[in-house]
C-alpha cells in the first residue's frame, strides 16, 4: 500500500467514525489553541513529524495533514490512555534533553540531516 492510499483511507476512516480532522491553519486551530502541547512541544512534535513523514510531490507529508493538531487532541480526550500520553510527553523531554546535552540547542533547532542521529539515540 503506497503512503498517499494509507493517508487517504484514515482520513476516510476518521470521518466516517466520527473523528474530527483539524485544519492548524484555520483560525481557531493549530499551536496557538493546543489543548496539550505548549508551544515548544508542538514544534517539537512537528519537526519529528515532518522527519518521519515530509511532504513530497506524490504523497502528502505529517504537515499537510495535520497530524501534530490530530495528536495534540486525542491527547486531550479524557479517555486516552494516561500511560501513553505520560510516554508521548515525556519522550518529548528525552528529545529535547539529548539534543541539549549534544548541540546545546532544543531538538527543533536540530542542525538539518541530525534528526535522524536524536531520534535513533532515544529509540
Amino acid at each position: 500500500m503506497k503512503r498517499r492510499d494509507f493517508l487517504k483511507g484514515t482520513s476516510a476512516a476518521a470521518l466516517t467514525a466520527g473523528v474530527p480532522l483539524v485544519n492548524a491553519d484555520s483560525p481557531g486551530a493549530g499551536a496557538r489553541k493546543a489543548k496539550t502541547f505548549d508551544p515548544d512541544q508542538w514544534a517539537l512534535i512537528d519537526t519529528v513529524q515532518d522527519h518521519l513523514l515530509p511532504s513530497e510531490p506524490e504523497a502528502p507529508g505529517a504537515r499537510d495533514v495535520k497530524v501534530v493538531a490530530y495528536l495534540d487532541l486525542a491527547l486531550a480526550d479524557p479517555g486516552f490512555d494516561p500511560d501513553v500520553k505520560g510516554f508521548i510527553l515525556q519522550g518529548i523531554g528525552w528529545l529535547d534533553e539529548i539534543a541539549e546535552e549534544q548541540e546545546g540547542r532544543p531538538f527543533r533547532l536540530t542542525e538539518p540531516g541530525r534528526p535522524e542521529d536524536r531520534l535513533r539515540r532515544i529509540a
